[in-house]
């Protein structure tokens, strides 16, 4: 005797919607960490203009004879037959403080939030790295 089955089916519907849920919790998890590293790498860009502005700001200080502590603008910097070609840009929204001779530049984004370079020789190589 064959025993009809009390299944209805219901099974495949309920596996397919918790694969669905689990499927959008994991990706909504993933969104705040993708958000971040986004950030990271705006931050780790504006740390690479700033060596790059303040190697531009040495070489004008060497070439001008200039001494640590006196003012640079960014417009002594940039132009066609100057250390920068073009002004530098920024992918987040601030503020560049350029600073004095001697004193690294800062980028403060709207936010307050001031990015700074860090430099340390490693083998005579120069490194900057978001503080």
């Amino acid at each position: 005797m064959i025993l009809p089955s009390t299944r209805t089916g219901g099974f495949a519907w309920r596996a397919i919607v918790a694969a669905v849920v689990l499927l959008a919790v994991l990706s909504l998890a993933a969104i705040p960490v993708v958000r971040i590293d986004a950030g990271d790498q705006q931050r780790k860009e504006i740390v690479e203009t700033l060596a790059v502005i303040t190697m531009a700001k040495t070489a004008y200080a060497v070439d001008n004879e200039l001494i640590d502590g006196r003012v640079v603008t960014l417009d002594q910097l940039v132009g066609h037959t100057k250390f920068l070609k073009e002004r530098p840009f920024f992918p987040l929204d601030g503020k560049l403080k350029l600073n004095p001779i001697g004193a690294l530049p800062v980028y403060v984004l709207n936010s307050g939030e001031e990015i700074k370079m860090k430099v340390g020789s490693t083998n005579g190589t120069l490194q900057s790295t978001p503080e």
